[in-house]
């Protein structure tokens, strides 16, 4: 036959069967589903055969004869019970007050309850973790200013600390909370925020923070004020809607500057969205969907600078690094790239996305640099089958170009009557058509052009470094893979130049 709720208080055998047979009237009330308030009641209960996941999975009950004043008042904060109580004897001199390293023990002595069984005599240092848990759990909710009444042998409200003087009350109290966090944080109770945050990485040294995230520190914080602060990106919708407010939809536990650091981190490492759950301690949903918005945000913001980017002959000239000091009014220097894709399941897109010179599924890009190694345009994403010619065509750099600059290409960008139309110099290796060698001019230029034009091949590689998009890019993230693009390659702007001035004039001074 079952004997209904019971209580689980140390040794107590009271449950709602046997209080009817016997008289007893006391009551009996849940233990609390919070995992954390849950742990201290059992530590202070002494209960060794629960565990705070099975209190929250079960019902588990406590009777009132061991709340303050039994039954009349119910439950109150915690429970009142402990193993052990301070004693009334001053430990500590007067002259010791304003030294807290000076704080002697203090000794402990066995409650006075004929429930609680004896404690032998310990110090504070030589608590175990289970009782120290049990004092600080129990001191979180203690005042220890109002004084203990005499008629009252212990209480939840009883000060755990009876010294003398402010100045050592303060001191145990400092030394408590210290203790108390130390404690807490080594049985892994868990808090809010993750493994990971910007608080914490920006303290790395720079070579490792550009391991992580592309840049330095100095450097986030720039691209961070550079895209509104807190003021804008606090107010970022992660939920679109007409109606959606401005302001989060969500709990979120990470600063703004916490979800930049989280996009940068999937951006340059590539990490998938379950680890950064577990990382940031977050949901995977939300892990998706800051990373979702803030790359469309920052790709957004730095597409408004593409005007600026783009600087003229005239400003390059003066500074221009030695390799490119040939070609008079060299403004650009174009290439085209492609990044593989995971192959469409519609048999016109596997068509239209397949490159026969990668031999795969991929979309293509024009990366645009100037004379300094810096980028200075970068077009949409098209098909991978799109020729360089149209790539350039529907690019519109063609549009931005003014008459009589220079505009460096490989051989297989056909498009000189393109450039004839805006009067804009083409400088591309020379052709052998049906000739059997190069003249010795020709060889001069296709050599002076090999070597410069190098540097937008290693710009393009230092855009694939950010393994996100080095790789093959999932069908998931075909609708943001320019934006994914252009914000790594405005990213490598912002890195150490590739390009060594070696102008012997430089040198000299």
């Amino acid at each position: 036959m079952g004997r209904g709720r019971k209580c689980h208080y140390k040794n107590c055998d009271h449950n709602e069967v046997d209080n009817k047979a016997m008289g007893r009237r006391c009551k009996f009330y849940s233990l609390p589903k919070d995992r954390i308030r849950t742990a201290q009641w059992l530590h202070l209960g002494a209960v060794d055969h629960l565990t705070p996941k099975r209190v929250t999975a079960f019902n588990c009950f406590m009777c009132s004869c061991h709340f303050l004043n039994g039954r009349e008042n119910g439950p109150v904060e915690y429970v009142e019970e402990c193993d052990f109580d301070i004693a009334e004897e001053d430990l500590i001199q007067e002259s010791e007050f304003n030294d807290e390293l000076n704080v002697r023990k203090r000794i402990l002595t066995p409650s006075t309850r004929t429930q609680s069984p004896p404690v032998k005599n310990r110090r504070v240092a030589d608590l175990t973790p289970s009782s120290k848990l049990a004092m600080e759990a129990l001191l979180l909710l203690t005042n220890v200013s109002k004084p203990i009444p005499k008629n009252c042998n212990y209480s939840p409200k009883k000060q755990l600390w009876r010294l003398r003087g402010s100045h050592a009350r303060g001191s145990a109290r400092k030394i408590l909370h210290n203790m108390m966090e130390r404690t807490f944080r080594s049985i892994g109770i868990q808090c809010d925020r993750g493994f990971l945050c910007y608080a914490k990485c920006k303290k790395m040294k720079e070579v490792d923070f550009r391991f992580y995230t592309g840049i330095s520190q100095e450097v986030f914080e720039m691209i961070y004020q550079f895209l509104g602060g807190d003021e804008v990106c606090n107010k970022l919708k992660y939920e679109y809607d007409a109606k959606t407010p401005e302001r989060e939809p969500f709990n979120w536990k990470l600063t703004a500057q916490d979800k930049l650091f989280l996009t940068l981190l999937r951006l340059r490492r590539g990490i998938p969205v379950r680890d950064l759950k577990v990382l940031f301690n977050i949901s995977k949903y939300h892990a998706s969907r800051i990373c979702y918005i803030w790359t469309r945000f920052m790709s957004l913001q730095f597409k408004k600078l593409d005007d600026l980017m783009l600087t003229s002959a005239a400003a390059q000239n003066p500074l221009k690094p030695r390799c490119y000091e040939k070609f008079p009014n060299l403004r650009v220097i174009i290439d085209s790239t492609h990044f593989k894709i995971q192959q469409p399941k519609h048999f016109q897109q596997q068509n239209n996305t397949y490159s026969s010179y990668k031999a795969a599924n991929t979309i293509k890009f024009l990366v645009v640099i100037s004379c300094f190694g810096g980028l200075s345009f970068l077009s949409e994403g098209y098909e991978g089958s799109i020729s360089d010619r149209q790539l350039l065509i529907q690019s519109g750099l063609m549009d931005r170009l003014q008459p009589e600059d220079a505009m460096m290409a490989d051989r297989g960008f056909d498009c000189e009557d393109l450039c004839d139309e805006r009067e804009v110099n083409l400088l591309i290796p020379a052709f052998l058509d049906q000739r059997t060698h190069f003249t010795a001019r020709e060889l001069i230029l296709n050599r002076a052009i090999a070597v410069s034009r190098i540097h937008v091949e290693t710009f393009i590689g230092l855009i694939k470094q950010f393994r996100l998009i080095r790789y093959i890019i999932p069908n998931s993230m075909l609708p943001i893979a320019s934006d994914l693009v252009r914000v790594c390659a405005y990213l490598v702007n912002f890195q150490q130049p590739f390009i060594k001035d070696d102008n012997p004039e430089d040198n000299a001074n």
